[in-house]
C-alpha cells in the first residue's frame, strides 16, 4: 500500500462507514416490518426489464434498497445528512497531476476535472472504471453488501473543467485511487473532489 493510499483509507474509511451504517438501519427497518430485503439493486426499466440506464454514457445504474411487499417491489435510495470533516488532503495522480480531497458524503461526490492544455478527453478509462466497480465484490467484513459502484453521471461542461457526479453506492474505499488512475489515463492534469453544494450537516465527525 502506498502512502497516498494508506491515508485514503484512514480519511474515507469513515466517510464511507456512516452511509453503510444508515442502509443497515434501514434494513432493519424493513425487516421488522416482514419485507423481503435486497441491497445494491440493479435498476431496470418497468417495462421490458431492460437496465435503465443514465448520463451521457448511458450507465447502468443500482438502487440501495428494494423490498418486496404483497404491493410488489419498492426502491429505496437512502441518504444521509451527517459528514466527516477533514482537512483538504492534497496529494498527486501516479503520473504527477495534482488532487485535492475536501470532505464530501459517499453518495453524492462531485468530481472536477482538468484537462491537460492541448489534449482532448478520453473518457474510456472512466468508462471502464465505473462498468469494473459495478460488478459484485463481496466483502467478508461487510457481508450484507455487494461492495458496488451506484451511479455515474457525466461530463457536463465543454472544457477544459469537466464536473461528474458520482454515488459510491457500497463500494470500497479502493475506488478512489482506482477513479484517479482512471482519470491520470483520461488526460486529467488535475482533479478535485468535493461535497455537493448546499449538503447539509446536521452533526460533523472529525477524521
Amino acid at each position: 500500500m502506498t502512502r497516498t493510499q494508506g491515508l485514503l483509507l484512514d480519511i474515507l474509511t469513515p466517510v464511507r462507514d456512516i452511509f453503510l451504517s444508515r442502509m443497515l438501519e434501514e434494513i432493519a427497518a424493513a425487516l421488522d416490518r416482514n419485507h423481503e430485503v435486497q441491497t445494491d439493486v440493479v435498476r431496470r426499466e418497468e417495462t421490458g426489464g431492460a437496465l435503465d440506464r443514465t448520463g451521457p454514457f448511458k450507465l447502468p445504474v443500482r438502487a440501495d434498497l428494494a423490498t418486496d411487499t404483497r404491493w410488489g417491489r419498492k426502491f429505496y435510495d437512502i441518504d444521509d445528512d451527517l459528514m466527516v470533516e477533514f482537512d483538504p488532503l492534497v496529494t498527486t495522480m501516479p503520473k504527477g497531476g495534482e488532487v485535492q480531497i475536501s470532505p464530501f458524503r459517499w453518495k453524492h461526490l462531485q468530481v472536477d476535472v482538468r484537462i491537460a492544455q492541448g489534449r482532448a478527453p478520453d473518457w474510456q478509462p472512466l468508462r471502464r472504471w465505473y462498468l469494473e466497480g459495478f460488478q459484485p465484490r463481496f466483502d467478508e467484513d461487510t457481508p450484507e453488501f455487494q461492495c458496488v459502484l451506484h451511479r455515474l453521471v457525466g461530463p457536463s461542461g465543454n472544457g477544459p473543467g469537466f464536473r461528474f457526479e458520482i454515488d459510491l453506492g457500497t463500494a470500497s474505499v479502493d475506488a478512489i485511487p482506482d477513479l484517479l488512475e482512471a482519470l491520470e489515463r483520461c488526460g486529467a492534469s488535475r482533479v478535485m473532489l468535493f461535497g455537493a453544494d448546499g449538503a447539509q450537516r446536521s452533526a460533523a465527525q472529525p477524521a
